[in-house]
């Protein structure tokens, strides 16, 4: 019972977070072996008034799906035409904890399911008179309070020069490509003191092991 109400919860967070609602929907596509349970089909049946789609495998169609991704990166890199269109997102929100009113916060500069590529700015301020360094906590997750958030990365802005005042200009450029990397560029403009970090996000392989893939399937 406890999993049918996290599907149930599931789907409206996500029908909530594309701004669609279930009146916009066409039709419902079971993913995954879990769904072959009948209580699944029915209750999300019941919740949405829509007949369930069962004419993809659910078994397969995770795998049906990567290689056709697969297929459009392939065409993509080697300018072949292609009659398929995909739009990435980030599957997280991506910010930086920041200090408001002595408070520790999440401050948000890419929101979950914003397409890709992206690059957005935001503006901070030092904290203290004559602060030694500036430090971006690289965050992913939405809690406002920065407490349940994963820290992917950090960087770091300094020395700063002595007698430097509380609230100088600090702008913060998250870059955010297809590929899944994260650039972070963080800069003091009145000193023209910059940094600059790149955060792999989406590969599960390092740069060896996907060599030895490369070299698998082109013999």
């Amino acid at each position: 019972a406890d999993l049918l109400e996290r599907t149930i919860f599931t789907t409206t967070n996500l029908l909530r977070d594309v701004n669609v609602q279930i009146s916009d929907l066409t039709r419902i596509l079971l993913v995954g072996g879990s769904t072959r349970m009948p209580a699944i089909a029915e209750r999300l049946q019941k919740e949405t008034g829509l007949i369930i789609d069962r004419s993809l495998s659910a078994d397969e169609a995770v795998a049906h799906g990567a290689a056709l991704y697969a297929g459009f990166l392939l065409d993509k890199q080697q300018n072949r035409p292609t009659n398929v269109t995909i739009t990435n997102v980030n599957s997280h929100s991506l910010g930086l904890i920041a200090l408001k009113r002595e408070q520790k916060v999440n401050s948000i500069l890419i929101p979950k399911n914003t397409s890709l590529p992206v690059t957005r700015t935001k503006r901070f301020k030092t904290h203290k008179d004559n602060q030694r360094t500036v430090i971006i906590r690289v965050v992913e997750g939405d809690d406002p309070s920065g407490e349940n958030v994963t820290e992917i990365g950090k960087c770091v802005l300094g020395p700063l020069p002595t007698g430097l005042s509380a609230g100088t200009r600090v702008d913060v450029a998250f870059s955010y490509n297809e590929s899944g990397r994260l650039t972070v560029v963080a800069q003091i403009p009145s000193i023209g003191l910059g940094s600059k970090v790149a955060i792999e996000r989406s590969e599960g392989l390092s740069a060896d092991q996907k060599a030895k893939w490369q070299t698998r399937m082109t013999q």
